[in-house]
């Protein structure tokens, strides 16, 4: 009987000890359920305050965007936002001097050297040059200087270019009942002549000092400088010159 009863008794402790286990499992997870609840909580809070930030940003960004298409109504197009100009500056205006040289030969023999910096002289015909007023059709074009001589130009010093002086004729223009001699009007080393000019004469009246170029000489620095300095300026020439 004894035996009975402490088995009972230790029953029931046992049976205690596992409803306090129970209550303690069930309060750990009431615990974690709370916890939970809070969690979930705090995430929808965030969720409303980022959602709410989204919408101010986007507001923002309406109004730059309204702002910016504004200030594209109302601007210019950029080539009507500087003055337009038609003086267009040519190669020879931008990269040469002229000078004038003017009746070299005989009245009306006047010729225009362009002075670059390198000192490279290119001479063309003035417009007030005879032929240039008198004549509208060339038949040919001759040169005086050998091919052979032009070939012998080498280095950078242009050792075995044919030297010339202001008179020294460079090329005869035939046109019809008339002869035109064209001298190089400044002394110094002959390095080029123009030999387009022998199939396409009519470059010396359309386009005298372009393609309708006569040589181009290398003087020295001492007969550049003197050019430079004393040969007829453009205000000069326009000045004193009827074309």
């Amino acid at each position: 009987m004894k035996k009975r009863r402490k088995n009972k008794k230790d029953n029931l402790k046992g049976r205690l000890q596992s409803l306090e286990s129970g209550r303690s499992k069930k309060g750990n997870l009431e615990g974690r359920l709370n916890n939970g609840r809070q969690c979930r909580e705090s995430v929808r809070a965030t969720n409303k305050q980022s959602v709410s930030q989204l919408g101010d940003l986007g507001g923002y960004r309406s109004e730059a965007t309204l702002k910016n298409s504004k200030m594209i109504a109302e601007s210019v197009p950029i080539e009507e936002s500087y003055e337009k100009t038609n003086n267009h500056i040519s190669v020879v205006e931008r990269y040469y001097t002229p000078r004038y040289c003017l009746n070299v030969l005989e009245p009306g023999d006047d010729y225009c050297v362009l002075l670059h910096s390198n000192r490279i002289c290119v001479i063309t015909l003035a417009p007030s040059h005879n032929l240039l007023k008198s004549e509208n059709v060339i038949s040919s074009v001759s040169f005086h200087i050998s091919e052979e001589i032009l070939n012998k130009v080498s280095g950078k010093k242009k050792r075995g270019a044919h030297r010339i002086q202001p008179s020294s004729s460079i090329l005869t223009v035939n046109c019809p009942g008339k002869k035109y001699t064209l001298c190089g009007c400044i002394s110094g080393k002959l390095l080029e002549v123009n030999k387009q000019l022998i199939n396409n004469p009519k470059y010396l009246i359309s386009d005298p000092q372009g393609k309708g170029y006569l040589a181009i000489i290398l003087p020295v620095f001492s007969v550049f400088d003197h050019a430079r300095d004393n040969f007829v300026t453009p205000e000069q020439y326009e000045s004193s010159v009827i074309v």
